[in-house]
């Protein structure tokens, strides 16, 4: 130690605002966990459910009335003569057609169950879905026409 000066310092907690002792994080233990059955529960919607049932048979009503439809589009096909058109794509679209009104409605189910047991608000799913519906026809519906106009 020659010339040479050493200063000490103290750690920012050392420096208490208040009388009372500082606690560890450790010496308080673990953090107590959250029981389920004490969190508040959500109320049950009654209307939301018969809205959201009632709902869901329209859309299977609507899914069932774009599959006839589709079946319909097939008749395009009378109006290729030699091979004008392109049998392939009028295929994909009305397989679109067909098809995808049923897979938007089973998501729509699948996803609506799941927000009625958790007790959130339902009702706009199969809304959102039947809009799918009409679009999802309408695009295969679209290439169906573009097969038939195109060779």
């Amino acid at each position: 130690m020659s010339g040479e000066k050493r200063v000490y310092t103290l750690g920012p907690e050392t420096y208490r605002v208040s009388t009372e002792p500082p606690v560890s994080e450790y010496a308080a233990g673990p953090t107590p966990r959250r029981d389920v059955n004490s969190l508040p529960q959500r109320r049950r919607r009654r209307w939301d459910l018969w809205l959201t049932i009632s709902l869901l048979v329209l859309l299977a009503a609507a899914s069932v009335t774009a599959s006839v439809l589709a079946v319909l589009l097939t008749y395009a096909f009378n109006a290729c003569g030699s091979g004008a058109c392109s049998r392939d794509v009028m295929n994909i679209g009305v397989w679109v057609s067909l098809t995808a009104p049923w897979i938007a409605f089973v998501i729509a189910l699948a996803l609506s169950i799941v927000l009625l047991i958790v007790r959130r608000l339902a009702f706009w799913v199969p809304l959102a879905a039947f809009v799918l519906v009409v679009g999802l026809w309408n695009v295969g519906a679209f290439i169906v026409w573009a097969g038939a106009v195109g060779a």
